[in-house]
């Protein structure tokens, strides 16, 4: 199981369900859960970088912070 804890812009309810739902979409991922400006995802098998990459396509900006197994 790997945790990813990832910082977002996130100025509405609108980009906060957008990540929400792309980052829960994304194969390997158990669980997700925001904190602030923070989303948390654990998951196995799950690519660090391409998640990164996907949300920042969609929203703009991501920053990833933390890895952790």
């Amino acid at each position: 199981m790997v945790k990813i804890v990832l910082k977002l812009a996130l100025d509405d309810e609108r980009k906060r369900r957008k990540a929400f739902k792309a980052a829960v979409g994304m194969s390997g991922v158990t669980s997700a859960t925001m904190e602030g400006d923070k989303i948390i995802i654990v998951g196995d098998g799950v690519d660090p970088i391409t998640l990164t990459t996907m949300l920042r396509r969609s929203l703009g900006y991501a920053e990833l912070l933390s890895v952790s197994s």
